[in-house]
């Protein structure tokens, strides 16, 4: 997946950020996404291996935009990690 550089004159600490997670038995595509009042939009995407580093590493990436949501795939049991992860599980609800 290529990663895209966005530049705006756009405060992005004033915005809300939202996350989807994408769910593989191996892997998971987190995606960060916020759009300001005139539609600029900003999206930041990244896959992480499903294991302890992998989860701490996807806390880490989301954790600083604070996400005002998320979304998250939920096909067979694969979900149930990152449902179960404290830290994500603490800021989702």
């Amino acid at each position: 997946m290529e990663e895209k550089e966005f530049k705006f004159n756009v405060d992005w600490t004033k915005s809300s950020f939202y996350c989807g997670i994408d769910v593989h038995k191996h892997e998971l595509t987190v995606a960060i996404f916020s759009e300001d009042a005139s539609t600029t939009e900003f999206l930041k995407t990244n896959v992480f291996q499903v294991d302890a580093q992998g989860l701490e590493q996807v806390w880490n990436f989301v954790k600083k935009y604070q996400p005002s949501g998320f979304a998250m795939e939920a096909t067979g049991i694969f979900h149930h990690v990152i449902f179960n992860f404290p830290r994500i599980r603490a800021m989702a609800f």
